[in-house]
């Protein structure tokens, strides 16, 4: 695999040493003319990119989760003098989020999955060596889902606590 240049496609083995136990799945998706909804990203949208090792996305979702909370607290508690948003509002924004993951996941993961191949490509390994690499930098992992998952409520309950402190704050 050392020859292989970074431009070169990107070859099935490949995609099966990086994803892993699901790569028929993801190959039978990344192979056909349109993806479909990806019902892991639907039903589980943060866990999931975490679990796939997408950390820079799930920061990005995460980062969105919690400016979108204290937008909704500065507006409806703040602006409005509410007690809170409204019930149905968060059902809506979780519902948002889901068929954004499920319908854009498995093409993100594709775009992951092409980017990291062809960064372990760079480092010129032999074939042994290049797809433990690539198995390496793929698959799944639940420690870091579920570290990276409690790591993002201490940060918003951090936040919710900041906000109550906060001079001013109406509640």
């Amino acid at each position: 695999m050392a020859a292989a240049d970074t431009d070169d496609p990107i070859t099935e083995q490949e995609i099966r040493a990086f994803v892993g136990r699901r790569a028929d799945y993801y190959v039978g998706q990344w192979t056909s003319e349109t993806m479909g909804m990806n019902w892991g990203a639907f039903l589980f949208s943060g866990l999931w990119l975490l679990y796939r090792k997408m950390y820079a996305l799930a920061a990005v979702l995460f980062g969105f989760i919690l400016v979108e909370s204290m937008i909704e607290e500065v507006v409806f508690v703040g602006i409005l003098n509410q007690q809170g948003p409204p019930e149905f509002l968060t059902p809506i924004v979780a519902l948002a989020i889901a068929i954004v993951c499920g319908s854009y996941g498995s093409l993100w993961y594709s775009k992951h999955t092409n980017s990291k191949i062809r960064n372990v490509r760079t480092q010129g390994l032999a074939d042994q060596a290049y797809f433990a690499a690539l198995s390496r930098r793929g698959g799944t992992s639940i420690v870091a889902t579920i570290g990276l998952l409690l790591a993002f409520f201490i940060v918003l309950i951090a936040a919710g606590i900041a906000t109550e402190l906060a001079p001013g704050h109406p509640l």
